[in-house]
Order: C-alpha cells, then structure tokens, then sequence
C-alpha cells in the first residue's frame, strides 16, 4: 500500500515537474508584464472614468494635435510625423512641408482623427483602437475613400492601438488590389509596446512634452502617459491571461496540476523555516552548541527559523532567519540597546559585516535570493556559525 502510493505521489511530481517545463515561458513573460502600479493622482481618473472610452483620446490627442486649441499643436505634429517615419519604410516617409497648414479634425466623416492641410491636399487618418474597438466592415477603405473622393491623397493611416498584434479586419475590406496595395502601403502601426520603447505612443508624449512651453499642457501630457501605461499594462495582463486560460484547457488535468503547485507554494515558506530548523537543530552542527534553542514559527504573517539563548558570554544576541516568497532574510539582533554595538563589532570580526545593512539599532540582516541562493544561504550559515564558536570566548 505504502509503495503504491509512494507510486502515485511520484507521478504527480512528474506531472508538475512537466507542466511547470512547459509554462515557464509563459511565468517569464508574465512576471516580466506584470507591473501594474496604482495611478495615483491623476486628474483624469479623479474627474471621471472616461479614459476608459474609445473617444476620451481621440478628443485629447486631437486637441493636442489642433493649432485651433493648442498653440503647439504644430509642433506637436511635427513630433508625430517624425514619430510615424520611424515606423514606415524610407518610400513612404512622411514630409514635414506638407502639413504647414494642418487642419485637425474629429469624428469627421465618421474618422477617428484626421489631418488634412488644404494647400498640399494631403492628408493622415487616425484609427484609435486604444481601447480595443473592433473594426467595423470595410472600415479603413471606407475612410480611404471618403479622403480620395475629396481631393485628399492619403499618405497615413495611423493604426493606434496599446500593445502589438492588432491589425486591421482586412477580410471585410470590399477594394480591389490597386486600392488595397494602397491603403497596405499607407498603414503605420504605432502602439505603447514595451517592445520599441524609442518609437512608440508614449515617445510620441514625452517629446511633446519636451519641447512645450505650457505648464498646463506639460501635466496633461505627463498624466496622460500614466493613465496609456497603466491601460497598457492591463491589456498585457488580459492578454497572458487568455494565454494561460487556453493552456489550462489543453489537457483535461492541467488545471489540477496548476492547482496543486499553488498549493505547495502556499506551503513553501513554512517548508523552508522548518527545514533550517531541521538542518541546524543536529547535535553535530555547530549551531547546536552555539544555542539553546533551535525553533520554527510564524510571527506577523512571516515563517521564520530563530537560533536564541546564545552561550556567548559578552554578549545577548539572536539570529532570526525569515522566509518570505522570494528570498531569505538573516536577521542578527543584540538584546542589550545600550551596549556600544557589539553585534556590528561581532559581525565585523566574523568578516560578514560588509554584506549586512542596518534594520534597526543593533540589529543588521543580510538578503539571500530565493531559490537561486538557497545553497548560499545555507553555506553562509554553516560559515556563521564556525567563526562564532570561535569567538564566543571574545572581550568587547
């Protein structure tokens, strides 16, 4: 019976081991995306929800953009432009004496924001899809036409979106392929991808807000850039999480497994305490003889191993060791806060001062990543110990 189960419980390691194999991409990528932070103040989170709408930066970054309501809007166009030829082949770059006269406009004829300048009758679409809005039918060769048909030729369809990958449903587009190898042509993908952080959405921002003059359009720039990180890094989650839904259901147990591994994690930080306890608590390890006692506990929501009631004669001091989830805390306290700080003097005489930073007032700690300097950690302990059996003979 015992093997059998002994059988059983091997299986599900191997099971876990697998299944830990083929997500950990997916963990890396996730923990690298995962660093959604608070917005803190922010007027446009304060006022309203409303930059959670579709049309909320469509207004702001046509305002920002029009010399009617903003006095740098040329320039700020300039910076997009400049932007924009980052992003496009060198045939297609767009040139600044075009737009000398820019006319910015929203929601005319049903175009998110365009730029048109009725002296070179050319002109750039502005598709905003910051929120994630589907494409209509047709929708980019409507707006195509709808400039052509106007005298405009169109030189950019700026397709905006937050991060990578959202492209434009070119299976409802009703064109020929002239039209279609034109429109193709004209797109310019810009996005507030992590991915090209010298030319994106957010660079687009700073160099506007670089180069105002305006106190008031300077702030509205900076916090509009937190509210499009934030946003972006709420679409990435979403995004990794779809990826992890899906490999949850490639196989009918993958999700028993996950399970399972949250579990054990759970239980990890109480494990690594106890084993230190365990290892350390032998009559032939050195620490045995340093002090009475060798315990394991849960103090203030953290599991910690404490070697106390020390056998030094000069000196009261405990080692606490404190596991949290990703590493491993060396706490050495002195009992006596009117001593002249023998525990630094003590640390100092073991050679491991220089690796230690102050807490508290005669208390240091020292920091050990976890896993990846879990054998360190316990090296260094083994270490500890042997010079304090040397020392604890020593006159301060």
């Amino acid at each position: 019976m015992l093997e059998q189960w002994k059988q059983v419980e091997e299986k599900h390691l191997t099971e876990i081991a697998d299944y830990l194999k083929s997500s950990k991409s997916l963990s890396i990528e996730f923990s690298r995306e995962k660093t959604i932070q608070p917005l803190g103040f922010n007027v446009f989170t304060i006022v309203s929800d409303t930059y959670r709408r579709e049309n909320f930066h469509s207004y702001l970054i046509c305002n920002l953009l029009s010399p009617l309501y903003n006095n740098e809007g040329q320039f700020f166009i300039i910076e997009l432009i400049n932007c924009l030829n980052e992003l496009t082949n060198p045939k297609n770059k767009i040139q600044h004496n075009d737009f000398t006269a820019p006319v910015v406009e929203r929601e005319k004829d049903r175009i998110d924001i365009r730029i048109r300048d009725s002296i070179s009758r050319k002109s750039i679409i502005i598709e905003n899809k910051i929120n994630n809005a589907i494409d209509q039918d047709n929708q980019i060769p409507r707006y195509y036409k709808s400039e052509t048909d106007s005298n405009y030729e169109v030189i950019g369809i700026v397709y905006l979106t937050l991060t990578e990958g959202k492209k434009p449903n070119e299976k409802s587009w009703k064109v020929d392929s002239e039209v279609k190898s034109k429109i193709v042509d004209a797109l310019i993908y810009l996005t507030a991808s992590k991915n090209d952080e010298k030319t994106n959405l957010l660079t687009w921002i700073d160099k506007c807000a670089n180069i105002s003059n305006q106190i008031d359009v300077i702030s509205t720039l900076r916090q509009y850039k937190s509210i499009i990180q934030h946003l972006r890094e709420k679409e990435m989650n979403h995004i990794l999480m779809e990826k992890f839904y899906n490999q949850l259901k490639l196989k009918d147990d993958n999700y028993a497994t996950a399970l399972s591994i949250r579990d054990m994690l759970g239980d990890m930080q109480e494990f690594r305490a106890s084993r230190l306890k365990n290892y350390f608590n032998s009559d032939e390890k050195k620490a045995k003889l340093l002090f009475k006692d060798i315990t394991s506990f849960v103090w203030s929501k953290e599991h910690r191993a404490k070697f106390e009631n020390s056998q030094f004669k000069n000196i009261k001091f405990w080692i606490d060791v404190v596991c949290v989830e990703k590493e491993t805390r060396v706490y050495f306290h002195e009992e006596d806060s009117t001593s002249n700080d023998k525990i630094k003097i003590l640390l100092e005489k073991i050679e491991e001062f220089k690796d230690f930073k102050e807490s508290t007032k005669q208390a240091y700690f020292r920091v050990f990543q976890f896993p990846n300097e879990d054998n360190e950690l316990f090296r260094f302990l083994e270490n500890v110990f042997v010079k304090l059996e040397e020392l604890k003979e020593i006159d301060f």
